[in-house]
Formats: C-alpha cells, sequence, structure tokens
C-alpha cells in the first residue's frame, strides 16, 4: 500500500497500491467494494470533504477522479511529466492540488 484515506463520514476506506488499483473498503463490515483501475502503481488517495468524489494520483502521470458510490471514473487529468505523488481537495471541494515527480502542483477546478 502506498496511500489510504478514510471518507469524511467515515463509510469508507480507499487504499493505493502497487498494483495499479485503488481499493475502496466498507468500513465496519471491512469488505472490499470497488476497484479501480490505474495503468501504473497508485501513490496517493483523497476524498472530497463533501464525499462526492474520490481522487487517485499515479505513477501513470494521471489523476483520475472517481464518483463515490457508482465508482465510475468522471474525470482523467493529464498534464504531469513524471509520477503524480499526491493528490488533496480544497476545503470547500472546488479544486483539487495534485503533486508531481516532475517538480510541478497543479491545480484543477472539479467542483463548485
Amino acid at each position: 500500500m502506498w496511500s489510504v484515506t478514510f471518507s469524511a463520514d467515515g463509510r469508507f476506506l480507499a487504499s493505493g497500491s502497487g498494483a495499479g488499483t485503488v481499493k475502496v473498503w466498507e468500513v465496519g463490515r471491512w469488505r472490499e467494494i470497488a476497484t479501480l483501475g490505474h495503468e501504473n502503481l497508485v501513490l496517493s488517495v483523497s476524498f472530497s470533504p463533501d464525499g462526492k468524489f474520490l481522487a487517485s494520483g499515479s505513477f501513470d502521470n494521471t489523476v483520475k477522479v472517481w464518483e463515490v458510490g457508482s465508482w465510475r471514473e468522471v474525470a482523467n487529468l493529464k498534464g504531469h511529466g513524471d509520477d503524480v505523488r499526491s493528490v488533496s481537495f480544497s476545503p470547500d471541494g472546488r479544486f483539487l492540488a495534485s503533486g508531481s515527480g516532475d517538480e510541478t502542483v497543479k491545480v484543477w477546478e472539479v467542483g463548485g
């Protein structure tokens, strides 16, 4: 595991792995409810403050945004020239920041 995060309401736990997947677990029952994919290892995961989205950053140089509940991919953000090492939503959930091995930080407008 490279990264783990709880949803703000505590219902879900997401983990990013070296296998190129994000696993989502239902807290309390501790059962896997979704497996989400990247093309390479997943270095960072983060839920939006409102609990509507989950973001993942990967060694495949992308940031993906997933809709919580349906677990469908709603955005595949490209623009980094190296692995995405960190993802984090702004407190209002309007922006998503990503940090990369290319020594840049990108800010994406994702809601609001």
